[in-house]
């Protein structure tokens, strides 16, 4: 379990101001960085287990959950994913051969910081990233 409270942080404060023909005018916008009084609580927690079924196989189970939280309106955040999980296993046999496999699974969540291709002066854009799973297996050999 832990538990982070984080004051006065840094964020971007663009100041756009556009020209009669929609572009940027550069002499009058700015783009500074900026302490906000703002606060954020970040807690969770983690639980791992790891079994050994005989000398040669082990299997393995993990989820993390992770929340962010603003006082200062009282909402949660759900710019990262909340839930990660991961759920396998792998073996080695008495001749050599190993091997693994793994499925690794997070929660979705909005992703607000993606570049504008229109440059640093744009506003940055949104993408939702949906629940996601990446299963993984390798297999080897070994003396």
């Amino acid at each position: 379990m832990y538990y982070n409270r984080y004051y006065f942080e840094t964020a971007t404060s663009p100041n756009i101001v556009v020209d009669e023909q929609g572009l940027p005018d550069l002499d009058l916008s700015s783009f500074m960085f900026e302490n906000s009084d703002d606060s954020d609580v970040i807690f969770g927690g983690e639980l791992s287990v790891r079994f050994s079924l005989t000398k040669n196989i082990m299997i393995q189970a993990a989820w993390s959950h992770r929340e962010v939280y603003h006082p200062y309106n009282k909402l949660t955040s759900d710019e990262a994913p909340k839930n990660l999980l991961i759920l396998g296993g792998r073996f080695r046999t008495d001749f050599g051969l190993v091997g693994s496999l793994y499925g690794f699974s997070r929660s979705a969540f909005w992703d607000r910081s993606v570049e504008n291709p229109g440059g640093l002066l744009e506003p940055m854009l949104e993408q939702y990233l949906d629940h996601s799973i990446l299963v993984l297996g390798k297999l080897g050999w070994r003396k």
